[in-house]
């Protein structure tokens, strides 16, 4: 079933919760999320040609 996308302004919370859960599951987030669960390093590109490689224990 198709769903129309509404504006965030308009959802319910139950709405709200699970369009952030998927986002967080297939989203761009995603690379993150798999990272905090699999205790992967990730590489970051800073500004100025520095890069950070760690592993994530959180995200907000």
């Amino acid at each position: 079933m198709a769903t129309i996308a509404k504006p965030r302004s308009e959802m319910t919370a139950e709405e709200l919760a699970a369009k952030e859960q998927e986002e967080f599951n297939v989203g761009p987030l995603s690379i993150l999320t798999q990272s905090v669960r699999n205790n992967t390093q990730v590489l970051i590109n800073c500004r100025n040609n520095k890069k950070l490689l760690g592993r994530v224990k959180a995200f907000d």
